[in-house]
């Protein structure tokens, strides 16, 4: 398979000779086939591939279509636009393939080839074929996507993991990519161990603030890892906090004061571990820690500071020593102190995984349940300021997790996860209404392993989720950005 070159497909010298004088000769602009219908008579090529709808992995892209003796040249056009008003690339060529470089990776491409015969007369196009360009960022190694924020002067910026760059083990991953899905920069952040980003937020002075876990660091085998970057990208400090056993900042949130709240869970014992509440100040110095539970295992996943300037905490608990774990809700004061939990599930085992704060000053949660119906599905919650119980659904298929959610323009919701299917796991994003009743439901990858972790509102309308999955890139895993309307569909002109 060769790019746009040299004509070659004649099978002498004399003949390839005629051709290429016709061809570069020719003066009189050939007939137009899309006003002279008697042109219908040149065939039109078949395609071959790619598969019209098809997803692919790879930055370059083989167009491959069937060869007729009747054609001299083909003509192929690729764009962004299903109607080819302005076309990315195209070319005449003789070969029956051509390789191309899709400009966005979050766009449906549109391709099609019309062929020319031995007087240079153009056929008719063939009918288009569309393909998906999957946004992609690592290497060969194990790389992911947790969080994804709206970016400082557009586009988006994700925080994860790679194990194909960085000081060892896995780092922290953080990269922007434009509007489009192109990368602009990436950085890893960590030492010889692992190292991973699970949340972040863009700070005030438009630097981030990461929170994660590092075995490369701190006291115990794994510690809760805070780590401030300035505008440019440099890490202006990194702490860590914890026991000598096991800990983990799963969401960080910047709080009113300049200051951060994280939550995550540590270990008091080999078996058991508590909701993990830290305050710091603007460096990172720890004001207070509180530790939340009881004798069994709890954890916290997603902390928010409300408007009185106290703390809600989505995550798990075992209400009572014969149960199965719960999904956890928690509010605090400003210092802390706890104001009252509430569980939500039944006799399976559940969790929160998000909260948010919705328009009436109340919270939702997602999650997972395994207590209604075949499970586990994604568990939505919704309650009051005071925890009072609103609403809860269970939604989506056997085998689904509520890993992210948003409230939504028109008071709806927005849920991203994963979904077990067959032998493999999508990622999935599911559309509820107000009262949390399933409006539509749209799932990505699913050839091998895929998750989606986070989800924002995009500017336009629509919906960006990053992930992790092996469907997406070339490496074992890789980090994905996807983009999509307001109804859920690949983005697309």
């Amino acid at each position: 398979m060769k790019a746009v070159g040299l004509f070659k497909r004649a099978g002498n010298s004399f003949v390839t000779l005629a051709i290429f004088l016709l061809l570069a000769g020719c003066t009189d602009e050939p007939t137009d086939p899309e006003t002279d219908n008697s042109l219908a008579s040149i065939p039109v090529p078949e395609l071959n591939s790619p598969e019209d709808n098809s997803f692919l992995q790879s930055t370059t892209t083989a167009l491959t279509w069937r060869d007729s003796s009747i054609y001299i040249a083909f003509s192929f056009e690729l764009a962004t636009y299903q109607d080819f008003r302005n076309s990315d690339t195209s070319g005449t060529l003789t070969d029956t393939s051509v390789v191309v470089t899709p400009r966005s990776p979050l766009l449906w491409h549109y391709w099609r080839v019309r062929g020319r015969d031995l007087h240079n007369t153009p056929g008719l196009w063939s009918q288009s074929r569309r393909f998906y360009k999957w946004a992609a960022y690592g290497g060969s190694g194990n790389d992911g996507g947790n969080a994804v924020q709206l970016a400082v002067g557009g586009g988006y910026t994700v925080v994860g993991y790679t194990s194909s760059i960085g000081a060892g083990g896995l780092d922290v991953f953080l990269f922007k990519t434009d509007s489009g899905g192109n990368l602009v920069w990436s950085k890893t952040i960590g030492g010889s161990g692992d190292d991973v980003g699970r949340s972040f937020q863009q700070t005030a002075d438009g630097g981030t603030i990461i929170t994660g876990y590092t075995k490369s660091s701190g006291a115990g085998e794994a510690d809760v890892y805070l780590v401030k970057t300035d505008v440019n990208r440099n890490v202006l400090w990194s702490k860590t906090y914890g026991s000598n056993l096991i800990d983990d900042g799963a969401s960080v949130y910047q709080t009113t004061d300049g200051g951060y709240v994280i939550v995550g869970t540590t270990q008091h014992d080999q078996q058991n571990s508590d909701v993990y509440l830290i305050k710091t100040d603007a460096g990172g110095d720890a004001l207070w820690t509180r530790t939340i539970g009881g004798d069994r295992a709890e954890g916290g996943s997603s902390v928010l500071q409300t408007t009185d300037g106290g703390y809600v905490i989505a995550g798990w608990a075992y209400p009572s020593a014969a149960s199965f774990v719960d999904a956890y809700l928690i509010r605090t004061n400003t210092n802390g102190d706890t104001l009252w939990t509430k569980t939500f599930g039944g006799s399976g085992e559940d969790g929160g995984l998000d909260v948010h704060m919705t328009t009436d000053n109340g919270f939702v949660v997602s999650g997972y349940t395994n207590s209604f119906g075949a499970g586990p599905r994604v568990y939505l919650i919704k309650v009051d300021s005071v925890g009072n119980t609103l609403w809860t659904r269970t939604l989506g298929g056997t085998y689904d997790l509520g890993y992210s959610v948003r409230q939504t323009s028109d008071g709806g919701y927005v849920v991203a996860g994963s979904s077990y299917v067959g032998s493999f796991t999508s990622a999935f994003l599911l559309k509820t209404d107000a009262g949390g009743n399933l409006v539509w439901r749209r799932t990505f990858g699913g050839r091998q392993y895929d998750y989606a972790q986070s989800v924002l509102l995009a500017p336009d309308g629509g919906y960006v989720v990053t992930g992790y999955g092996s469907s997406f890139g070339d490496g074992s895993n890789d980090a994905f950005v996807i983009k999509t309307d307001a109804d859920g569909n690949l983005w697309s002109r």
